[in-house]
């Protein structure tokens, strides 16, 4: 009598293999072994896929993100993933992100994208941790730019009044100011911004005071001006009350210089 084959075990049957007696592979799959070798293999790549799409590189292999990527990776940010600004925090933002990512990828295959992308960077993945979770509690910060005369002004910025509170009736985001429309300067804040709300509907700044007033962002000089008549201190006059735009006529319009002719108004 010859022998009997040995019924396949029960870890055999659900991986889908069968043995060979005598032969150089002891086991080969079934059908069912070949649905479970394919179906395995595709669970990885698209892990493997998913994994890589999430870096800032696949991104720029849409020729219209180019200038977008260059504008990030010459950014403070560029040690930043794209997915960590523009996926909220948690599995099912980010799930819901990637199906976002994924219709966008399926547009520029099929060539019905747009020559304008659209993306949205949510206050929530700004003050994720590990970011700016501390930003509102910090209060002023100290924030230079650019002087028209050369040099740079100092401005006091407090982020929670304008994360908390409307502003002229709006509820104001962290792209707001950080707009993402910047290219070449990724996230950055251009004092534009800050005029287009402070001095907004304002045709001169001889009798209006600015939104917040001049001294909410920058404070009076400490050091004397040099005058050909003198020495100037600031502070002499706005501890006598004298309001910044008396003086500084014209706040609106170009570097708020204060002119010969005002002095003799008054002296």
């Amino acid at each position: 009598m010859t022998e009997s084959t040995p019924k396949p075990s029960r870890w055999m049957k659900y991986l889908g293999l069968r043995r060979r007696e005598g032969k150089y592979l002891p086991f080969v799959p079934t059908v069912w072994g070949w649905v479970v070798i394919v179906g395995m293999v595709g669970v990885i790549g698209s892990l493997a896929f998913a994994e890589y799409s999430m870096q800032p590189d696949f991104c720029r292999s849409c020729h219209i993100m180019e200038p977008y990527y260059k504008a990030w990776h010459e950014s403070s940010h560029k040690d930043v993933p794209c997915t960590y600004c523009h996926f909220e925090p948690g599995i099912e933002k980010t799930l819901y992100g990637k199906w976002q990512a994924s219709s966008q990828a399926v547009k520029y295959i099929t060539n019905t994208y747009g020559s304008k992308p659209h993306a949205e960077v949510r206050d929530s993945s700004c003050m994720r941790d590990g970011c700016h979770e501390r930003r509102l509690l910090e209060g002023k910060v100290a924030w230079e730019v650019p002087s028209v005369r050369g040099g740079h002004v100092t401005i006091r910025f407090d982020h929670a009044p304008h994360l908390q509170q409307e502003r002229r009736g709006k509820q104001l985001r962290c792209v707001s100011c950080h707009s993402q429309i910047v290219q070449g300067q990724h996230i950055v804040v251009t004092l534009d911004t800050c005029f287009l709300c402070h001095f907004k509907g304002f045709e001169h700044g001889r009798h209006e005071e600015t939104l917040g007033g001049c001294k909410a962002c920058h404070g009076s000089p400490k050091s004397a001006v040099r005058l050909p008549t003198g020495d100037f201190e600031h502070a002499q006059y706005v501890d006598r009350g004298v309001a910044c735009e008396n003086c500084h006529a014209d706040v609106v319009k170009g570097d708020g210089a204060v002119p010969r002719q005002t002095c003799w108004n008054c002296h």
